[in-house]
């Protein structure tokens, strides 16, 4: 048995207890979501988790309350993995109010949580910041080490997302030592899993590779509330793309296309694999077809309302740049044209035929 089986084994065994000790209605409606949500949260299985909120919402919503307002939350982290983003922020701004009224200060750090990491996405950076920063506020006030480091984390994904690598670096160090000095694994995993990228973009490919591998170790120890893995992944194939070792590259990045479709087909997911995958495709010779994914990729983010983040366009614009140099301009406006054009299913499939040809 893995961890996974045992975690689920344990979900299980709580939801049971839960809905044994249910005392209305409400309660047993909630407690039938915990094994799903916990599933969620450390092994990354959004559908099964908003699919058994959606089940038990409407009896949840009738009784209102902190039950209700936590269940919207956690549906939208749910909808935000799996590219519901327009849901994730209906969800997010909905258990905002809820828990305001309330005057609960952790469900409002964990609202503005998913309304700032949505934010982000779709590059509304001076929005996110607001958010993030009252939610570190909060966190700060609760003193609880695992919020603290978490919302530090935020903070420098969105210096990351804004390409201001420095200030990115010091949050994530900042919140690597709170999660450190107490035990936070999960918290310690998101910090590596930020340090990776930063170092990557540095030109520091050996530390790069240390910490996104330091953070796949502690992410299955111990979980974490975002499920960052097909992230480290990513990350992962790109430095084994720069030190040259293409076969693992392609390995890693086709790993983070299958996970991106096997839980939801979220087209931003899906943009950032094809991405991957065109800088591979690159750089085993083959410009053309590289092309035709980067233009699948950005037809993918129009689609989703997700913007290229400038933190991340310097890849993208690096594999671009090397197509158009082997391509000449008029060949490769084509190519980007067609993958602009073709359904996302089909740029999947050509993925998958290029590694079969490899």
């Amino acid at each position: 048995m893995d961890d996974r089986d045992a975690l689920h084994r344990v979900a299980k065994e709580a939801q049971a207890a839960l809905e044994r000790a249910a005392a209305d209605p409400a309660e047993a409606a909630f407690a039938r979501t915990v094994a799903a949500t916990l599933g969620f949260f450390f092994t990354g299985g959004a559908l099964e988790a908003e699919q058994a909120i959606d089940e038990a919402l409407e009896e949840v919503e009738r009784a209102g309350g902190w039950l209700a307002a936590l269940l919207r939350q956690l549906r939208g982290f749910a909808r935000a993995m799996r590219g519901n983003l327009a849901g994730a922020i209906e969800d997010g701004e909905a258990c905002l109010e809820r828990f305001r009224e309330l005057g609960d200060r952790w469900g409002i750090v964990q609202a503005l949580e998913l309304l700032g990491m949505v934010d982000t996405v779709q590059g509304r950076y001076e929005l996110a910041e607001a958010r993030i920063g009252e939610g570190l506020r909060c966190a700060w006030e609760l003193r609880v080490p695992a919020e603290l480091a978490v919302q530090l984390c935020r903070f420098a994904y969105l210096a990351m997302a804004r390409g201001d690598l420095d200030r990115a670096e010091a949050r994530l160090e900042q919140a690597l030592a709170a999660a450190q000095e107490f035990g936070v694994g999960g918290a310690a995993a998101f910090a590596h899993a930020g340090l990776g990228p930063v170092a990557q973009r540095r030109g520091d490919l050996e530390r790069a590779g240390r910490e996104c591998q330091q953070a796949l170790t502690l992410l299955q120890r111990h979980g974490a509330r975002s499920p960052v893995g097909p992230l480290l992944l990513s990350w992962l194939g790109t430095v084994a793309l720069q030190q040259g070792d293409l076969e693992r590259a392609a390995a890693l990045h086709g790993e983070v296309l299958e996970w991106s479709l096997r839980h939801g087909g979220s087209p931003s997911a899906v943009a950032g694999a094809l991405v991957g995958s065109a800088a591979v495709i690159r750089a085993q010779g083959d410009p053309e077809r590289a092309a035709v994914l980067l233009g699948a990729a950005a037809a993918a983010r129009r689609s989703a309302g997700v913007p290229l983040p400038p933190g991340d366009r310097v890849d993208v614009d690096h594999t671009a740049a090397e197509a158009l140099e082997a391509l000449g301009e008029e060949r490769f406006a084509r190519a980007l044209a067609r993958g602009e054009a073709l359904p996302l299913e089909e740029a999947v499939a050509l993925v998958g035929q290029l590694a079969e040809e490899g």
